[in-house]
């Protein structure tokens, strides 16, 4: 077996700073290492070249002190590295990466290529379903297990409601995620060790590339500036001793703080404008996902401000009257539905490719999802488009264009993304963008679109689980989130659950208590789980590591509860109660049951 693995050198998110005056990301003294997920890839082909034979070859594309990254790699075992070394590449995007990945591809060889799940600097995840495009072969994302036989995998994947099984026969591209397998780890002091004829170094003249394939040129999206995105807070640190003093203080701010404000409607359209707006609507157990209205609520806000039409696209089931009424209540101007049992990624890919290179909308919108995040990278590659991948905003700027706010580094930057091609292509994190109440439901048309041919399916799906999401998926819309420390301890997470739904509000837990089993992966908050952004964020137990409050920055309110005085979480709060979780926990039970 042949490993290929992609890996890319990412700054440590904890030692980035933004100079506010120059509106840039301060590097200097930031330490740079592998990104965590490549890590792991890594480690994966390193266990399996060992136990079974074959060999590894690690590649990255980036400047010369990438090549550390590429040492590190050596030192954890690969057979030999390759440096994609060219300032001509500086600059380029997604697409223009997976095309001089792919290109390296071609000419190293492979039978199984490795890609972490995503970077923890742009956090998208969308080079490996692209680079696997490209090269036209099966790929699958969130790769948690993975069982070899000849000429094919077979994975656990995971999604946002549970697992999924898959087969793929080789070559193919996975992307691996976080619990794929424990990382080998290197000391800084080793890398000077790693033998440096190993590495090789390629430009863009070895991959037989033209320039204008690469770099800002052959990107098809770019970045107008970043923002740093901060919420000052000034803790209040107050004595727990007394739990019911405590519960009564915390629950007095809760509901402070959470008090319903009420969304605009769902706006009318009033602009005049042949504008398309496309927005793929998922379903999860029968239901349309919140996700989904979002989308097509925001959509509808800016066709009325700035004219045009709002497409629902279903592919699956035929819709039915209610969901019809529903849709059209959240903005959607007509339905553009493909009918198919379970349908299959590929005929999804293929149908909206044909689609949008018939019809030519002008933007297509997809959730951020799972589903989502291995179908819009498909799409961009296979029809060359730029893809804004998990984007937290939308707008229409005074020349027309459609402004794509993409996070990076934990939601600590934020940048517009403009892109060249068309249709417009963006996935939207699910919960990022406001949920408009619905207007006046009416009727509205279905245009029956069919499959444009017989679709060969590149890999096969085997099971689906999904029991170990449905209550997570809550956190995404959430006004309330209670969130599990080890601090809390496994016997009393039903006391995270009991508070969560008497505050009307979603459970979530930190990495250490998903780690240690006690919780499904889903519910996992912070870098490499899910990013929160409810009014009012309430820790039971958590020690506040940056791992975890990176990704509940977005909080409006973040209480904590801890009885540990110097608890790192009592830095980034706004109340924190320095006291036993249990206690008060249970004292806020008792209060909200009356």
């Amino acid at each position: 077996m042949k490993f290929l693995v992609f890996i890319k050198q990412v700054p440590d998110s904890a030692d980035i700073h933004f100079d506010r005056e120059k509106k840039t990301i301060v590097r200097t003294g930031v330490k740079n290492m592998i990104n965590p997920y490549d890590r792991r890839a890594i480690s994966e082909a390193v266990r399996y070249r060992n136990e079974n034979g074959g060999e590894v070859i690690v590649a990255t594309m980036g400047p010369p002190q990438a090549r550390e990254a590429l040492q590190e790699s050596l030192i954890m075992g690969a057979d030999r590295a390759v440096h994609l070394e060219d300032t001509r590449f500086a600059g380029s995007d997604s697409l223009a990466t997976s095309r001089v990945l792919a290109a390296a591809a071609r000419k190293i060889g492979f039978d199984l290529i490795f890609c972490g799940q995503h970077s923890t600097d742009s956090e998208t995840g969308q080079v490996p379903p692209e680079l696997a495009e490209l090269l036209g072969i099966p790929s699958v994302v969130s790769v948690r297990k993975i069982e070899y036989a000849t000429g094919s995998v077979r994975v656990t994947c995971e999604t946002d409601d549970g697992i999924e099984i898959l087969e793929l026969p080789l070559p193919a591209v996975l992307s691996t995620a976080e619990r794929l397998i424990k990382p080998i780890k290197v000391k800084d002091v080793a890398l000077s060790t790693a033998p440096a004829e190993e590495i090789t170094t390629w430009t863009l003249e070895d991959l037989g590339m033209a320039p204008e394939a690469v770099g800002l040129s052959g990107s098809p999206t770019w970045v107008a500036g970043i923002q740093e995105q901060r919420v000052e807070r000034r803790p209040e640190i107050i004595d727990g001793s007394d739990a019911t003093i405590a519960a009564q203080t915390i629950l007095q701010l809760i509901r402070r703080k959470s008090q319903n404000v009420e969304p605009p409607i769902v706006p009318e359209k009033t602009g005049t404008s042949d504008r398309q707006f496309w927005c793929l609507i998922e379903y999860a157990e029968d239901r349309v996902r919140p996700v989904s209205l979002e989308i097509l609520s925001t959509a509808a806000s800016l066709a009325a401000a700035h004219g045009g039409v709002v497409s629902a696209v279903l592919i699956g089931a035929p819709v039915g009257r209610e969901d019809l009424l529903l849709l059209s209540s959240y903005g959607a101007g007509r339905i553009l539905q493909a009918t198919a049992t379970l349908p299959h990624p590929d005929e999804t890919v293929a149908l909206l490719c044909d689609r949008i290179s018939a019809l030519k909308p002008d933007c297509v919108l997809i959730p951020a999802t799972s589903s989502g995040k291995l179908i819009a990278p498909r799409i961009a590659g296979r029809l060359q488009l730029g893809l804004t991948g998990d984007c937290i905003g939308l707008e229409i700027d005074h020349e027309g264009k459609l402004v794509q706010w993409k996070p990076a580094f934990g939601g600590t930057i934020v940048a517009p993304i403009y892109s060249r091609t068309f249709p417009q292509l963006a996935t939207i994190r699910p919960g990022a963008l406001p949920l408009f109440r619905p207007r006046p439901a009416r009727k509205i048309p279905v245009i029956a679109w069919t499959f444009p041919y017989p679709i060969s399916k590149r890999f096969h799906i085997l099971s689906r689980e999904t029991d170990a999401g449905k209550e997570a998926a809550k956190m995404n819309q959430a006004e309330v989130i209670v969130c599990a420390g080890m601090g809390l301890g496994q016997d009393h997470l039903p006391l995270a659950f009991r508070l969560s739904e008497l505050l009307g509000g979603a459970a979530g837990a930190t990495r250490r208590v998903v780690d240690s089993g006690w919780m499904p992966r889903q519910y996992q908050v912070g870098l490499t789980g899910k990013f929160v952004a409810p009014r009012v964020y309430l820790g039971l137990g958590v020690s506040g590591r940056f791992n975890h409050t990176i990704g509940i920055q977005k909080s409006g309110t973040i209480i904590a509860m801890n009885s540990d005085a110097n608890a790192e979480i009592f830095k980034v709060c706004d109340l924190g109660v320095n006291g036993d979780c249990i206690s008060i926990g249970k004292a806020m039970i008792k209060i909200l049951e009356g």
